[in-house]
């Protein structure tokens, strides 16, 4: 099941004119964890429930910190995973 962030979208569409980049995060835990993107001085909220996958929009390079797990910097198209208690990202294939 895939749920569309229009809250994060829409604080992100406010803050830059530029192009935005779809990147995804998954939670393959059996947890519920929050997350932070943040875009230069701007930042937006929300949590992830387990066994799901979200689409997160975010500008040119952004970061990504899970409350417990980690966090990382994010680019253009990538595909972030939460998975025992780890977050890894990478670049999605075309």
């Amino acid at each position: 099941m895939r749920k569309f962030n229009w809250v994060l979208f829409a604080l992100l569409l406010m803050i830059s004119s530029t192009a935005f980049a779809e990147n995804t995060l998954t939670n393959q835990d059996e947890k519920v964890y929050r997350y932070t993107i943040t875009c230069g001085e701007n930042s937006a909220s929300e949590r992830i429930k387990p066994r799901m996958k979200t689409t997160i929009y975010s500008g040119d390079t952004c970061t990504l910190k899970v409350v417990g797990v980690g966090s990382h910097t994010i680019t253009n198209n990538q595909e972030c995973l939460i998975k025992g208690k780890s977050l890894t990202c990478k670049s999605k294939v075309k």
